[in-house]
């Protein structure tokens, strides 16, 4: 994870198209067409909230676009990470 994550999943225009919306819908609508959907709806809604909260708490704590790319990244690689090793450790367990 030594590589850089600004700018790696989230652009400047998207941060601030991001900050310039006025309601959580359309927060949720401007996450949402960010990435390409899953086949499955329920994931999507999923991961639109998420990365809807991980904008949220950067606009409500002043990030500038960099520090809210960086942050946005760091998230969705963490989650990426977990969520994919976690069939992996249950295996192990049982």
């Amino acid at each position: 994870m030594a590589d850089c994550l600004v700018w790696h999943d989230i652009s400047m225009k998207q941060v601030y198209d991001f900050y310039d919306q006025q309601t959580p819908e359309e927060g949720l609508k401007c996450v949402s067409g960010y990435f390409p959907n899953d086949p499955n709806p329920e994931k999507n809604a999923i991961l639109s909230d998420f990365y809807y909260y991980i904008l949220t708490l950067a606009k409500e704590n002043g990030f500038t676009p960099e520090k809210a790319s960086a942050l946005f990244s760091i998230m969705k690689t963490t989650h990426a990470r977990v969520t994919c090793k976690r069939e992996l450790f249950l295996f192990r367990w049982f």
